[in-house]
């Protein structure tokens, strides 16, 4: 399929704030990352047979990044909904946003988010256009 990877191994739930998100990376001309990547069942062995009881015995969630570069270990999380009460900023949501992302910094990956609001995010932007990108 060409174009913008709408996240189809998830069955296309990605928002459309995420799609805006592809759109700017792509229009920047960085490198395509890998979406809804399962950083955690990775760490555990990867997602086949099994993944469910090794993410539990690590003490780990299967979580997704919106946006992965798995070579550079650089991870972008879309944080919607900070208007509206979104899952990022309800308390559960928060929390369990806090235990992924301290994995994510425990195993050494950079984290970056944005919001939407492009005089937020500039600087995210300016940050991934860059790095110096490695072989896929």
């Amino acid at each position: 399929m060409g174009g913008i990877d709408r996240g189809i191994e998830r069955g296309g739930a990605v928002s459309a704030l995420e799609d805006r998100v592809a759109l700017e990376l792509q229009a920047r001309h960085i490198p395509a990352p890998t979406r809804e990547y399962r950083f955690a069942a990775e760490l555990v062995g990867g997602t086949g047979k099994g993944v469910r009881e090794r993410l539990e015995r690590a003490g780990l969630s299967d979580w997704r990044l919106d946006f992965a570069w798995p070579v550079e270990m650089i991870a972008l999380e879309v944080e919607g909904g900070v208007w509206s009460r979104g899952r990022h900023v309800r308390p559960a949501g928060f929390l369990e946003d806090i235990r992924k992302y301290n994995s994510l910094a425990i195993e050494g990956w950079t984290l970056l988010r944005v919001t939407g609001d492009i005089n937020a995010d500039w600087l995210v932007y300016d940050f991934l256009e860059a790095v110096e990108w490695g072989e896929a």
